[in-house]
Order: structure tokens, then sequence, then C-alpha cells
């Protein structure tokens, strides 16, 4: 069934002088064809034809040939988390729309969570059923289609929704006051929701009855059956519109629906409905007022006989569903969606703070040079040696630290403390000229391993010449930056990144 894409012309909220257009992004798993995926389809081009809304569509898989035209922009990832990250990088309006894509949203910074249906009933186990229900529980707007869903997510979850609706095209579902045949017409589907076994076991019964012999029942949709005088596959609206003017009843089976838009349409178009208590319909069927309530082979059967014997009948449940039909327009849903979305405020850009990281240096010898003293406001300097003896009464100071600056320091407890803080704070060994010929040049084997160990586990060496830095290049395959003055030490000092 080729499902159109047209835009009524009655649109009621184009305007000429709104100065920006706010992005809205609906995010969809699949694409495929269904009637959950109809209404956002329906609801982003009616958006988007306002003028207000730059409307965007993004999913994983799926192909959108089924529908007919789209206004709105497509998107597709392969990837989940792409995806989020896309989502992450726009500030707008972004609406989950099914139960998994409510924590890509989540993750994303938040915002809307369209629930047309308590999706844990599309599912067998527990398990999968929790995992559900738990993402009614995130913290996002819900928006529904119909009271039920807004009372199950206030009563169960406390959480307040906005009741949207839906609506369908006038346009194209009308009555076209064709004669009407003595004709059942039902939208066959496998799904256990829709229970097939009903309208199989009912179509039996009324096969018996000779009182029903020339009722004849009409299929539509994606697949057939035999119980079916015709099966019409894969039609266009357009000729579903004219099915359902020649059918005298529309029958449905489901145990659990949304909504059930095929019950609103076929209202739309004359034909008056049979159906089962499936909770989203509910909402708007009304035993014998504008329908006939029906929940066994039995009762089907016994409504089927009772609307075609009673034209009185017959044309009170029609009347009323046409009133019904008329409080589900298109104006009204994109009303209540512009004013939720108006008051939508982007949050405000991040301002990245300059890393203004704490330091210290730790000397071994007495003297503080001009380069530590008027690098930063908030280095501590610690030096006359810092002997074992009072290692561990400056521990504290150095935890303070983000970055610290060993010059000539290769002790054991050294080199043990940069070990254990290394995934936390920055490291930065200071070798001066003098240390390097002492400890480099002029040493034992066993001072130059551990000098060797040091530089190896800190994350900068910094050397004051060349010579320096060329040696231990060519001697140990060690890189060194040169640093001659405060303004080389600053740049360094700039180009660190927090750790944690």
């Amino acid at each position: 069934m080729m499902i159109s894409g047209l835009v009524p012309s009655h649109i009621m909220f184009i305007k000429e002088n709104w100065i920006r257009h706010m992005k809205v992004i609906y995010v969809m798993k699949d694409i495929c064809r269904s009637g959950g995926a109809k209404n956002i389809y329906d609801i982003l081009n009616h958006l988007q034809v306002t003028g207000k809304y730059n409307c965007e569509l993004v999913y994983l898989t799926g192909k959108t040939d089924w529908y007919g035209k789209v206004f709105f922009g497509l998107k597709q990832f392969t990837m989940i988390e792409d995806l989020i990250n896309y989502l992450k990088d726009n500030n707008c309006i972004k609406v989950a729309t099914w139960w998994e894509t409510a924590d890509w949203v989540y993750q994303s910074g938040g915002g809307y969570y369209f629930v047309q249906d308590i999706e844990s009933s599309y599912y067998h186990t527990k398990e999968m059923r929790d995992k559900v229900l738990k993402t009614y529980e995130l913290d996002l707007q819900h928006i529904t289609i119909n009271n039920f869903q807004k009372m199950v997510l206030k009563l169960v979850y406390h959480k307040e929704a906005l009741n949207i609706d839906l609506a369908i095209d006038y346009d194209i579902f009308k009555d076209l006051c064709f004669g009407r045949e003595q004709s059942l017409l039902y939208c066959y589907r496998s799904s256990h929701l829709k229970n097939p076994a009903l309208f199989e076991d009912a179509m039996k019964l009324i096969h018996r009855d000779s009182a029903l012999k020339n009722l004849i029942v009409y299929n539509y949709g994606l697949e057939t059956t035999a119980y079916a005088n015709h099966n019409l596959i894969d039609i266009t609206d357009e000729k579903l519109v004219k099915l359902m003017n020649k059918a005298k009843i529309f029958l449905s089976t489901s145990v659990h629906e949304g909504f059930c838009m095929p019950i609103l349409e076929a209202m739309a178009c004359g034909a008056v409905v049979i159906t089962t208590r499936s909770n989203g319909n509910m909402t708007f069927c009304i035993d014998n007022v504008n329908c006939l309530f029906a929940e066994t082979p039995m009762e089907i059967k016994y409504a089927i006989k009772k609307l075609l014997n009673d034209p009185i009948l017959w044309q009170r449940l029609q009347n009323n569903a046409k009133i019904t039909v008329n409080n589900y327009t298109w104006d009204k849903v994109i009303f209540k969606l512009d004013k939720l979305f108006s008051n939508f405020k982007p949050l405000p850009k991040k301002v990245k703070k300059s890393y203004n990281p704490s330091i210290s240096w730790v000397l071994l010898d007495d003297i503080t040079p001009d380069i530590y003293n008027t690098c930063s406001e908030r280095a501590h300097i610690l030096n006359n040696g810092l002997k074992n003896s009072i290692i561990s009464s400056t521990t504290k100071i150095l935890n303070e630290m983000d970055i610290i600056i060993y010059q000539n320091r290769f002790e054991g407890h050294d080199i043990a403390y940069v070990n254990k803080y290394k995934a936390k704070k920055f490291f930065i060994l200071d070798l001066t000229e003098q240390f390097w010929k002492k400890q480099f040049v002029y040493t034992t084997e066993f001072q130059k391993s551990l000098c060797i160990k040091m530089i190896h586990a800190v994350d900068i060496i910094m050397v004051p010449n060349e010579k320096i830095q060329k040696a231990l290049k060519d001697d140990f395959g060690i890189i060194a930056k040169v640093v001659r003055n405060v303004d080389e030490l600053e740049t360094i000092i700039k180009e660190v990144k927090p750790k944690c």
C-alpha cells in the first residue's frame, strides 16, 4: 500500500515574519512501513510546511519508498554511536520515537519521547519487556497520541505527557457516497497483536451460516488469507479509499493497539466499524455509539448480522463515527506540537574554559630560578633538597597539583610517585646542563638506570639547549623539548591537557 505524503492546503501556521527556523530531529531505528512510521512522516511533513521548522529524520535502516513525497530531510547512519554523536552536535529539538531510540536521545543531552504505544506489549519475555519499560523512566519530556498512554505514563511512571492525538488526511479519506455492497473489509496481519485467529474463527462461523452466504470479504495489506474472497495486496491509498467506500463493515480484531488509525480512516470513508477493545482505540471508539465491540467469533458474527439487517442502526453508527473523525485534524495536532516546541530553549553554548593548572616544581637545588618564579601565580616551589625525611610532608601539596615539574630528580621515591599518579597528573622532568653531565656522563650504570626510568616515567623532558636534546635522542632514543625562557615554558604549559 503506497501511503501518500500529500499535505492538506489548510495548514494554519505559515507566517512570513518568523526570524528563524527551529531544527527538529525525529529519531527512528527503522523506517519500514508501519502505522507508527506513517504518523511520524505525516507529522514531519506538516511541521515542515509551517515554515517555522527545519525538520529532519535520522535512522539506521529501512527505505521511504512506501510513503510518497517527503518535505523533510533524511539522514541515515550505520552505527548507533555515530547517530548519537550527530545528535550531540545538534543543539535542537530531538524526539525519540521508539523505546531503543529513547536512550540515544537521552545520551545526546535530552529531549522528547514520542510514545505511540506502550511497546512492552510487542515482546514475550520479561527481560525484554523490562528493558522497554525502563525507558519510560528516563528524564525526557513525553508526548503521546491518546489518553491511554497518557494515563499509563502518569499512573505507573509518574510522568506528565502531552497528548497531541493523531489525524488523517481528509483530502484522501472521505465518504465518496458510493452505493455499498454487502461486504466486509479486513486488514490481515499475522502478528499476534493483530489476533488473526479471531478473524479466521469468525469467518468459519460465517461460512457455515446460510444467512451470510452473500457476504463478500475483502482483505488488504501485505499478507493474504484464505478466508477472504478477494486479497488486494500493496494497494494505493486511492484504491483503499474506494474499498472502504464499497464496504458496509470494517473489522478489527487486535488484542492491542496504540491507536489503530485504520479504524479512523474507515470511519471517515463511511464504513461502520466492528472492533475489539484494544486499549488505544477505546479513547475514540464507543460501543453502540460509533461502532460495535465484539470479542469472540460468535460476537463478531452476531454484530455483522445486526448491521446488515438493521439499516437504522448502521446509519446511526455511521453518522456518529463521522462526528468522531472530525475531532482528529492536523490543525489541532500541529497546534499542540507548535505550542510545545515554541517553548524549547536551546542549551547555552558551552564556552571552553582555558585550562589553568596548578603547578609544583620539585627542585633539588636551593636555587629557585627566575623562570619558575615568573611562570605562574599558582606555582608552588618545593626546594631545599626534599630529602627522604621530608618527602612525606610535601605529599599533600603534590597531591593538590595538576602539573609537577621535577628538576634534576631521579630518586626511587620520585619514580614511584610518578608511576602511581601518572594517570591523573602531568609530569615534566627538567634537566639542567650541569646535572646532565653529572648523571649521564660521569656516573655509574646504576645511577644511569634510575635516570632512564625517570625519563620514561614522565610525560615531557625539558632541556636547556639543542646539544642535550640531540644527545638524548642519539644515545637513548628520547625526544626532549628545549626550554630557554619563561615564554617557552608557558607554551608547554598551555599545551598540557587535563587527564581527569
